[in-house]
């Protein structure tokens, strides 16, 4: 038994066929659809399908029912059924008409239909939906008119089709809900939630995984790019190591900062992850992994702390590598748009007030997080002082962007700040770690001695 939930299709069936009883070595189809999308599964045997589109010819073997190839409109596919005995089954979402059949290759047929990269479609080949899908894609939007559609391409164009694509909309006056609404119509698979109240980047965020339902869940940003094969390279790898709690790959950043930033696998204990975390050379990008869902019945949320801003992050990752492993798939599937404008540029603070506050409130569940571990009273204290390494280095930065005479006491952020001294069992580390957290002090140290050496500059001019 072979069992289809249409909501798991991209799009909705309007003719299902079945071909059977063809001898080996025949030649079926041979032709295109003007209009027509088509879903390809081969339920026994082998069926090898030529495609061709334009000058490119590619070919396809289906011999696992649990996959699919989508063909799209104008492209010309032909199948050859080689082995006795093979069974095609077809799922198009117009009804029969043979007039709209196009019976020369693409290259020699006119079409209305836009060309179609043979090679995308390749990477388009999909899992038929057999208890609904196990992915849900969050995306987050506000203001995205000019490049929502860029978005819900790559999210369509995923090579893992059995997934639910879930957009929500911040209120905002441009034509996004539009544009996804437009995509909504066509693709069942996508979902569109349109708010009427101004909520904010993380509390939008929180509003798109409060509707998760699915086994497993992503972030993909209202402006980035994801690659076709994103959501099955780091599925794969979850599926891979059922301990692992979420998975996350390399990310590129393009744009006004332009830069690679490599991923990193967060193993071992819970205390060594948060460690790694805090005071590793390289961070990784787990914010945006493709996670298991059932974090986020536990909590995993972004925390209203203070006004928006880095702060609100700071916590969601906590609990999130605190939960588990975080496994990193190293490839480059991922790619961040720096761009003026863009949400986070904004989240730069112009007063050392707020700063404060979110930094406060931030500490203040991080440390929740740390005291919920199962680690002894000595990796607690090593992660008080590595949490507090951690937070007055993103202080430091900002107070150094903003200028001042007197650089905020670390107890104003948490009385656990209070105590600098190096903890006993920080020799008990492998020297890696160890080396990790003196490097760490040291850049904590050098932002400190340059906001004087500025703050004594400017005291020198006033003079």
């Amino acid at each position: 038994m072979l069992p289809f939930e249409f909501s798991g299709l991209p799009f909705v069936p309007r003719r299902i066929f079945v071909v059977d009883q063809v001898p080996a070595g025949t030649c079926r189809g041979a032709h295109a659809h003007r209009s027509a999308r088509q879903l390809l599964v081969c339920l026994a045997g082998r069926i090898e399908v030529e495609l061709r589109d334009g000058d490119s010819v590619e070919s396809v073997t289906l011999d696992d029912s649990r996959h699919g190839l989508l063909i799209e409109p104008g492209v010309w596919a032909a199948q050859t059924y080689l082995d006795t005995g093979s069974v095609l089954l077809v799922l198009s979402d117009e009804s029969y008409d043979e007039a709209v059949y196009l019976e020369l290759p693409a290259a020699a047929a006119p079409t209305d239909s836009p060309p179609v990269d043979v090679q995308a479609m390749r990477a388009r080949l999909r899992t038929p939906a057999a208890a609904g899908p196990d992915v849900t894609v969050c995306i987050p939007a506000w203001q995205a008119e000019a490049f929502i559609e860029r978005t819900l391409s790559c999210a369509l164009a995923q090579s893992y089709g059995n997934l639910r694509i879930l957009v929500s909309i911040d209120h905002c006056e441009d034509a996004t809900e539009a544009i996804c609404r437009r995509h909504a119509e066509r693709d069942p698979r996508i979902e569109v939630i349109a708010h009427r109240h101004r909520l904010g980047w993380s509390e939008n965020c929180n509003a798109a995984l409060d509707r998760v339902d699915t086994e497993f869940y992503c972030l993909y940003f209202h402006d980035d790019i994801i690659e076709p094969a994103y959501i099955e390279r780091l599925r794969q790898a979850l599926l891979a190591q059922p301990e692992a709690s979420s998975a996350h790959c390399d990310m590129e950043r393009f744009g006004t900062l332009q830069a690679i930033d490599p991923g990193n696998h967060y193993h071992g204990p819970d205390f060594r992850r948060l460690l790694n975390f805090m005071v590793g050379p390289v961070k990784g990008t787990p914010l945006r992994s493709l996670t298991r869902s059932d974090l986020l019945a536990k909590g995993l949320r972004f925390p209203a702390i203070g006004e928006g801003g880095f702060w609100r992050c700071h916590p969601f990752l906590f609990q999130l590598l605190g939960a588990g492993p975080a496994l990193h798939v190293p490839e480059l599937l991922y790619r961040r748009w720096f761009r003026a404008g863009s949400m986070t540029t904004n989240w730069s603070v112009d007063s050392l007030t707020p700063l404060i506050e979110g930094q406060r409130a931030s500490a203040r569940l991080c440390l929740q997080t740390i005291d919920r571990l199962d680690a002894s009273e000595e990796e607690r204290q090593l992660l008080h002082y590595a949490l507090r390494i951690f937070m007055m280095t993103w202080t430091r930065r900002e107070e150094l962007r903003l200028g001042g005479e007197q650089l905020i006491d670390p107890r104003e952020l948490s009385l656990v700040f209070g105590q600098a001294a190096v903890p006993p069992a920080l020799a008990s580390l492998d020297a890696e770690m160890q080396a990790w957290l003196r490097q760490a002090q040291e850049e904590l140290s050098s932002l400190e001695h340059s906001f004087a050496a500025n703050a004594s500059a400017r005291r020198r001019e006033h003079a």
